[in-house]
Formats: structure tokens, sequence, C-alpha cells
């Protein structure tokens, strides 16, 4: 080879990799804007950030920042335009009332105050995860997004009652704070829900900051869920002792769906940061 075409090669060799390098958005600082591969990248809601700041501008009284149940977003950038994305959302609350009662198993007419307590418990769990590839393509530092997602969701709920007044011989109808009378709760148990889920989403993302964008998206989903048999469990006096009954509710159901949705997986604005 001609050293003249040696030179040649070499000076289009570089020139080559200055355009690739000028293809990679960056601020003054030399640190890229966009996102590359192998990148990871953890996301929140931004909607309550918003509303806060928007109500503090406007001096709307008791401004408080909700955040309510906040899902986890993660990416994994296999290229610079395409990462492996996942939803994952969880949810668990144990809610714990308690009253007084009259202490109908040691009145004392001296002392007003003998009470025992009765309690209420609601119990809650839920469970979702969402996995997608999405794909982006754009001009600068605002991106268009797309891709594909299935999903698994699983719920349930139950509540629980417990009694300061016992069941005996002598007392068959023992008071309590919601007045049930011969036949009582013990549990209600409203059932396991189970879904599956799968579709396309669409969305948009501007990185006003290295690395840092904010963005929306929404969806076109297929869901079908599974809904098991709910039933009460009661406890009474019968034939000189504690009984305990269980009492179907509902039988179960199943549904499906097809629907759009915003705010889709991501809520209505989403800020996300990557490393």
């Amino acid at each position: 080879m001609h050293k003249s075409t040696i030179v040649a090669a070499l000076a289009l060799l570089f020139t080559c990799s200055i355009m690739a390098q000028n293809n990679t958005i960056q601020n003054k600082h030399g640190i890229a804007y966009l996102p590359q591969a192998y990148d990871w990248a953890i996301g929140a809601d931004a909607s309550p950030y918003l509303e806060y700041l928007g109500n503090l501008f406007n001096g709307t009284e008791n401004n408080e920042l909700d955040l309510g149940n906040q899902n986890l977003y993660f990416r994994y950038y296999i290229t610079n335009k395409s990462a492996i994305r996942i939803n994952l959302s969880i949810g668990n609350s144990t809610n714990k009332e308690f009253y007084y009662i009259n202490n109908e198993a040691n009145i004392d007419p001296l002392n007003m105050y003998n009470m025992v307590e009765d309690m209420k418990k609601t119990q809650k769990n839920s469970y979702s995860v969402l996995i997608g590839l999405q794909k982006s393509r754009g001009y600068g530092r605002l991106k268009g997004f797309y891709g594909l997602q299935v999903g698994y969701q699983y719920s349930k709920e139950s509540i629980f009652y417990e009694y300061g007044n016992a069941f005996s011989a002598a007392n068959q109808t023992p008071g309590n704070y919601w007045d049930f009378e011969t036949s009582r709760p013990t549990e209600i148990n409203k059932g396991k829900s189970n879904g599956i889920t799968g579709g396309g989403f669409v969305g948009v993302e501007f990185y006003i900051l290295p690395k840092i964008c904010i963005g929306g998206e929404c969806s076109l989903m297929y869901t079908k869920t599974w809904q098991s048999q709910s039933y009460s469990t009661f406890e009474q006096w019968s034939n000189d002792r504690v009984i305990s009954v269980d009492i179907p509710e509902t039988p179960g159901n199943k549904t499906s769906n097809l629907e759009t949705a915003r705010p889709a997986t991501y809520s209505g604005l989403y800020l996300m940061f990557h490393f």
C-alpha cells in the first residue's frame, strides 16, 4: 500500500472518530447528556414534587409533600439507544384500631373506668412487576421512545377482629364496640387477586441536565385478572362452647380488558437519574 494511501486512510478514520464524538451531546465540562451503553438508571414520580413546588409559589395554605405509594423504576442500557426496564411496586400496610368497651366479666360499680379493648386490624398486601424493552430515537436532548412490556400483579386484603369480652355460658351475647350480637366476625377475607398484563408504550424525555431527564408516557395494555373466593369467619356460642363458622361471600371472578392509559408505567411525569 502506498504511503499516501495509508495517510489518507488514517485521516479518514480520524475524521470519522471526530464526527462520532460530535454526535455525543456534552455540556461545557465535557459530560455527556444522554445515557450510554451499560448505564443504569433509577426513576421517581415527579408529580408530587411539581405539585408541591406549584403550591409553594402560589402561597397555598397547608401545603404538604404527599408522596403516596411510590413505584421503583429501573433501566439498564444494553446499547446507547435501547434499555431493559423494570418497574416494581410494593405495598404492605397494617392498620390497627383500638376501642374501649365495658368489662362485662368484672363489673365494678365503683370503678366507672373498668374497660377492656376491642381491636380491628386491616391488612393489605400488593405487589407488581413490569419488565420491558425500550428503544429511543430523536434529536439533541429531546428523545422519543417506544417498546413492549409484560408484567404480573398480586394483591390481597383481610380484616381481623379481636374482642375484650369473651363468650361464656353466663354471657352468650357479649358486648362489643360494633354491636355484633349472637354472632360476630373474627376475619373477613376479601380474597386474593392475580393478574398478568402485556402491551406497548410510547413516550418522550428531555434531558434537563447531564444524565438527568424528565419525561412522560402512555401505554396500550391487555390485562387479565383472577379473583379468588372471599369468605368471612364468625364465632358464636353454641352447645355450651364457642364455635367458628366460615361463610362464603363471593365465588371469585375473572376479568380482562384492553385499554390505553396515561399515566402509564412511569406515572404522569417522572425523573430518571443515570449512572
